[in-house]
């Protein structure tokens, strides 16, 4: 009789622990479910006035491009190709090819452009003089500013 009443008792005490630790892995689960569901929430409704901000702009820009259309008339469209080949400074043309080839970056021509006027000499000698390009970059880019034929 004393054997089962400590039998008893053990598997009481087991089920007690077991029941307590399953009750407190099941409150912390739901602790950080809610937490998630609170984040969820919140960048649902992040997105939601992101989305209602997005389509008012949209509907905006619709109206507007609706009331340029409505009232441009007759006025010729111009292509980027048309603009590009309108350009009349020789040194846009090869800060573009520059650019546009990477073979400068964005400050090394914001400071080419500022060093144009102390240094008084074109855009390309002040790229050569700064070593933003080499001297055979520099052929490269007479040669195809001449032709006016964009190469490589």
């Amino acid at each position: 009789m004393m054997t089962f009443s400590i039998i008893l008792g053990s598997a009481l005490a087991f089920f007690v622990t077991v029941f307590r630790a399953l009750s407190r892995h099941r409150y912390t689960t739901l602790i950080q479910l809610n937490n998630e569901r609170q984040e969820m929430d919140t960048l649902h409704q992040s997105l939601s006035k992101q989305k209602r901000e997005l389509q008012r702009e949209r509907t905006n820009k619709e109206q507007t491009l609706c009331s340029l259309k409505n009232k441009r008339g007759d006025i010729p469209t111009v292509t980027v190709d048309a603009l590009e080949a309108l350009e009349m400074n020789e040194n846009d043309k090869i800060s573009r090819y520059l650019l546009g080839r990477g073979k400068i970056s964005m400050e090394q021509h914001e400071r080419a452009i500022q060093k144009m006027n102390i240094l008084k000499m074109d855009y390309l000698s002040v790229c050569l003089t700064l070593g933003f390009i080499d001297l055979e970059t520099s052929k490269k880019v007479q040669k195809a500013s001449k032709a006016n034929i964009p190469s490589r």
